[in-house]
């Protein structure tokens, strides 16, 4: 996904970015490549089953609270839902001890943008009361 950052501007892409999950991911075989694309796959297939009767699930999408400045935290929290290929939504749900946000992510089942969207804004006006 970076290759054309990578070869022209190696220099500009952040230090944690570039030394973290670029150099990770550069250093990955062709075989664990692939190995872990098997893997999605079929966590794919049975992620159905983790929604149950339900269109919509929460998830934390931080550790705590927001960082300060202008960092947007770890996103492992996100990168799951992106690898099982579900539609997700962040929202700021309360304030942490600094006033800084804390937030939640909602999760649909794959096609389900529409009742996820829904969801969110519901969950928003709620969150904001």
């Amino acid at each position: 996904n970076f290759t054309y950052e990578i070869e022209n501007h190696w220099d500009q892409i952040s230090t944690t970015l570039r030394e973290g999950r670029i150099s990770h991911g550069l250093a990955c075989t062709y075989e664990q490549h692939v190995e872990a694309r098997r893997l999605a796959a079929e966590a794919q297939g049975r992620i159905e089953t983790l929604f149950g009767p339900h269109d919509v699930l929460l998830a934390a999408s931080a550790a705590g609270e927001a960082p300060h400045g202008t960092a947007t935290g770890d996103f492992a929290f996100c990168a799951l839902w992106t690898v099982l290929g579900l539609p997700a939504v962040s929202l700021p749900l309360m304030a942490g001890p600094t006033e800084l946000p804390i937030g939640g992510q909602l999760l649909a089942r794959r096609g389900g943008e529409t009742r996820l969207l829904a969801a969110a804004a519901w969950v928003a006006a709620y969150a904001s009361e």
